[in-house]
C-alpha cells in the first residue's frame, strides 16, 4: 500500500451515521461527501435544514405524512417497522424518510 493509500479510520456509519467516503480520481484521494450521511440501512442527503432519505422522491417529499416528534405515533414507528427505526428517530435533524412504502416527516 503506497503512502497516499493508507486506510481511513473512524468513518463507519455507526448509530448516528457517518459521512460517505468516495474516491476522487482527479485528486487521487479519498474525500468525504459533506451533504450525504450513511445511517444504518439508509443513505440521507442534507437538503436545507433536514435529512432526506435517498429513496424519497420529490413528490413523496411534498406529500409526506407529518408526525409530531415524540408523539405516540412517532414511537409507534418502531413497533410497526422494527427496532432499526430507532436510530432514525434519535436524529436531532428534521427527517423525511420512507418506511414500509410510506413517507414520513418529523
Amino acid at each position: 500500500m503506497s503512502a497516499n493509500r493508507r486506510p481511513i479510520a473512524g468513518l463507519g456509519g455507526g448509530f448516528f451515521g457517518g459521512n460517505v467516503l468516495y474516491f476522487d480520481a482527479k485528486k487521487d484521494t479519498h474525500e468525504l461527501a459533506a451533504n450525504c450521511r450513511q445511517i444504518g440501512r439508509k443513505t440521507f442527503f442534507q437538503r436545507g435544514d433536514r435529512l432526506v432519505d435517498s429513496t424519497v422522491t420529490e413528490a413523496q417529499e411534498k406529500s409526506a405524512k407529518k408526525i409530531e416528534r415524540y408523539s405516540p405515533e412517532y414511537f409507534d414507528l418502531i413497533e410497526r417497522y422494527g427496532k432499526h427505526v430507532a436510530q432514525y428517530l434519535a436524529l436531532d435533524d428534521p427527517v423525511c424518510i420512507n418506511l414500509g412504502g410510506e413517507t414520513y416527516e418529523w
